[in-house]
């Protein structure tokens, strides 16, 4: 095998084992969605609360809460328990009263095993999801596939190898 070829099964290799490591660790927590994601103005709102990729055991407890990491300020008292999960998911409503700077919505096992939230924004766009991919490993996937693509466009004689 030349050099320019192991260079090229090396660097495949490797993009799969990438691939395959973000493909794995999407799975390890669940995932939610709340309807609607964003809302016009302050005010008391019901979402419809849809999760999934639960391996937890119920009960599951949903409730709002204006910050994640000061969580003494959740709305305990209009939470809402899931008691059955239907394939490591499910749907649920629940009545929040949202402030001018937003709240989060956020679900999770009462042994606190697993747990997901999504911000719900007050007068813009919806903040993007948190899909628990890293970013800075999708930037390495892409150089190496256009470092790939230089590869084979330098192997056929194209471009000059550098």
């Amino acid at each position: 095998m030349t050099s320019s070829k192991l260079m090229l099964f090396t660097l495949a290799a490797a993009f799969f084992l990438f691939a395959q490591a973000a493909h794995s660790s999407a799975q390890d927590r669940p995932t939610m969605t709340v309807s609607p994601s964003h809302v016009e103005s302050p005010g008391e709102y019901t979402f419809k609360v849809t999760s999934e990729g639960w391996t937890a055991s119920p009960p599951l407890g949903v409730l709002a809460c204006p910050d994640l990491v000061d969580q003494t300020d959740c709305d305990r008292a209009n939470g809402v328990t899931v008691n059955e999960l239907q394939d490591g998911g499910f749907t649920t409503e629940i009545v929040v009263q949202v402030p001018s700077e937003g709240i989060y919505i956020g679900a999770g096992d009462y042994a606190e095993t697993q747990a997901v939230a999504v911000r719900v924004t007050v007068g813009g766009e919806a903040d993007l999801p948190a899909t628990g991919l890293n970013t800075s490993l999708l930037v390495i996937m892409g150089t190496g596939i256009v470092l790939a693509g230089v590869m084979v466009f330098g192997l056929s004689r194209r471009l000059p190898i550098l």
